[in-house]
């Protein structure tokens, strides 16, 4: 099989996805706005810059001549792609990272009206299950792969009893909430031991703040509890497989976060996690504990007291981000391992009319 996967930029979150399509036999090509934080090898990628004219967007189709064109909104370039797919008769589907479930309202009743003429959707993204929630049946949930702890690798947690604490996400965006979980780590640092690691890229992004970010890199040097805190800028992805290891418990604490891969690789790698409800990976917390895996704690956005109260607890039962994180690791070994995302993506293929 052939595949064509339209995207802004190949971010990070893929790198294990392709991986396992990769290793299935599949052939990929990317068709991108920009070079972005992944590379692959075996992965082909094409560089459209800003957009892509109606000839050429044909003349790539032809020429790749994929079984199934996967559409991320790219402005300039998706447009074009996807309808010139859909006049050379080519499968097609969409990728986002809109959740599965949807409240059950009048809007979602609407949207299923029309779904026999929208193309079928996949999303990383389930969702978190509540009253009112339902499926878009529209869409296919394929959780994106990690990296796995293997059964020989050794996982320490705490060692001589301080709790080492990871937080990845860009540093210079407020909606990170970094100094929602400074704040309340200081109200913890009397009576607890702990260290704390920032990790993140510094560039000009949607939402950066020059102020926020020489903020939070001043704060080892000045904050209140500066000497237990840490701050690297671009850790390269090849690196943090290290960093989750190092760590004991991973917090993604974000507003407006469709996404946020963060504690799904430390899940992997066998720590706890803290998710706000904002990020889409809470979704799979939620989803480890319907399937009876405890794997961490979701707390609302924003909410210093519900964030001090979670780490409260997991540092006064210090057994806890043991289990945790244990849990964690047999989850991501039943759920997030790349063959079943491969056997995941070729049954949804097959639905979309694309043979084995």
């Amino acid at each position: 099989m052939k595949i064509v996967f339209v995207l802004p930029s190949f971010h990070t979150n893929l790198y294990f996805a392709l991986r396992a399509l990769l290793s299935a036999g599949i052939e990929v090509t990317l068709v991108v706005r920009r070079n972005g934080l992944g590379k692959l090898d075996g992965v082909k990628e094409i560089v459209e810059d800003d957009s892509i004219s109606w000839n050429r967007a044909w003349e790539t189709l032809n020429r790749e001549n994929p079984d199934l064109v996967v559409v991320r909104r790219t402005p300039g370039i998706s447009r074009r792609i996807l309808l010139a797919a859909m006049a050379q008769g080519r499968k097609v589907v969409r990728y986002d990272q809109h959740p599965l479930l949807f409240p059950d309202g009048l809007g979602p009743r609407l949207r299923n009206l029309i779904a026999p003429f929208r193309t079928r959707r996949f999303t990383p993204v389930p969702g978190l299950s509540g009253k009112g929630m339902k499926p878009d049946p529209t869409a296919t949930y394929l959780p994106f792969p990690v990296a796995i702890l293997t059964e020989d690798q050794n996982r320490r947690y705490a060692p001589e009893g301080t709790l080492r604490i990871l937080c990845v996400g860009k540093l210079g965006q407020p909606r990170k909430n970094h100094f929602v979980v400074l704040e309340a780590l200081e109200q913890l640092a009397d009576r607890f031991d702990f260290t704390a690691t920032f990790v993140g890229v510094t560039g000009r992004a949607k939402g950066f703040d020059m102020d926020y970010l020489s903020r939070l890199l001043d704060y080892p040097s000045h904050g209140p509890i500066g000497e237990r805190i840490k701050v690297f800028e671009g850790v390269p992805f090849e690196a943090m497989r290290q960093s989750y290891l190092d760590h004991d418990l991973c917090i993604l604490p974000s507003h407006d976060e469709p996404f946020g891969t963060a504690p799904l690789e430390a899940m992997g790698m066998g720590a706890a996690t803290i998710i706000s409800d904002e990020c889409g990976s809470a979704g799979y917390l939620d989803a480890a504990a319907l399937a009876g895996f405890e794997c961490g704690y979701i707390v609302p956005a924003g909410d210093c007291a519900s964030l001090r109260d979670r780490l409260e607890f997991i540092l006064a039962h210090p057994g806890q981000v043991i289990s945790l994180g244990r849990s964690a690791l047999d989850w991501t070994r039943r759920e997030l391992a790349e063959d079943l995302f491969a056997q995941r993506f070729l049954r949804m293929a097959a639905r979309a009319g694309v043979p084995a």
